[in-house]
């Protein structure tokens, strides 16, 4: 993965691909700290073709110098949208690179050569999700190091520590490794954790800590069809509208059921959908799913007489 200096300009290239069978004329940059807001977007006027690639660099987005951007410390995203010549979009923003910002130790201690830090995209989550950490670890030594780096949490109360990954890592002489692990958060629910990690290497320790809130998720469904009463064999669109009022983005998986009267399920569908931190609507086409099911329905609020829609709501952050 590419690597950033803190407190220097961005220097990276990032590629881009045509994918669309039109041609574009323009492409708009978006560059999202670990925190997942936007820091930069910047509009690029270039004509690329169906099918073509092109990679952009330095030159071509404005100055970006990371530590302007709190919290600027692990991984970063750009994402890009492709426009028309009249400026409407071609793509919705899609993830196209990945890089990591670190800050080496100020003070390097020649008895400990091994230095562990670790980031994330914030310190509050929603419980019964998983959670992306990145760690960074430097070898100041002038060999080789060969390093075990595990990582789990603990209560900040009882201090119980909980191992839950382990990786083994090789970072060069005076170099240093990145990475990232994606921890359950399933057993952490409304209290404070704090994610710790270590790196060993023969009589050689670096720790680091990161501290987690747990937030549940407050995530209200309401179903709908449409049309409301339909005959036996005909299509209805099935629409549900999520509100999300945990006050955290994150990614709910919807199974829907239908029954009929006799508690018989008749279908199932799973939806996976983004929220963002506030209410939020999406839909998903059901066609012909009440077909088999005889007479006429009429719903109410997601239930009807012959038949009953079920929406199970679980929990998956990114």
């Amino acid at each position: 993965m590419p690597q950033a200096v803190y407190n220097a300009p961005l220097t990276l290239t990032f590629p881009i691909t045509n994918t669309t069978p039109y041609t574009v004329a323009a492409v708009q940059l978006a560059f999202v700290t670990p925190a997942r807001r936007v820091a930069l977007t910047h509009t690029i006027a270039i004509t690329i073709a169906p099918g073509q690639s092109i990679t952009l660099g330095p030159s071509a987005y404005p100055v970006l110098r990371p530590s302007n951007y709190a919290p600027y410390l692990g991984l970063w995203r750009v994402d890009a949208q492709l426009l028309t010549p009249q400026g409407a979009r071609l793509t919705p923003y899609t993830h196209i690179a990945r890089f990591v910002v670190a800050r080496p130790p100020a003070i390097v201690d020649p008895a400990a050569p091994l230095y562990l830090s670790i980031t994330g995209p914030g310190q509050t989550f929603v419980a019964n999700s998983h959670a992306t950490f990145a760690y960074h670890l430097y070898n100041r030594s002038a060999v080789p190091l060969t390093a075990t780096v595990s990582y789990g949490f603990d209560h900040w109360s009882l201090r119980d520590y909980t191992p839950l990954a382990e990786n083994v890592v090789v970072p060069p002489a005076q170099g240093d490794i990145h990475g990232e692990v994606i921890l359950p958060l399933e057993l952490l629910v409304n209290d404070k954790f704090r994610l710790r990690g270590y790196a060993t290497t023969g009589a050689y320790q670096a720790t680091a800590s990161y501290g987690v809130l747990m937030r549940k998720a407050a995530v209200a469904v309401a179903a709908m069809l449409q049309p409301a009463e339909i005959q036996r064999g005909a299509e209805t669109t099935l629409t549900l509208r999520v509100t999300n009022s945990t006050g955290l983005p994150f990614t709910p998986t919807l199974q829907i059921e239908a029954f009929d009267a006799a508690r018989t399920l008749y279908h199932t569908a799973t939806l996976t959908t983004t929220l963002p931190a506030g209410p939020a609507g999406l839909s998903q086409q059901m066609v012909s799913i009440l077909s088999i099911i005889r007479g006429r329905q009429t719903p109410a609020e997601g239930t009807c007489r012959k038949c009953q829609i079920q929406v199970h709501c679980a929990t998956y952050a990114r």
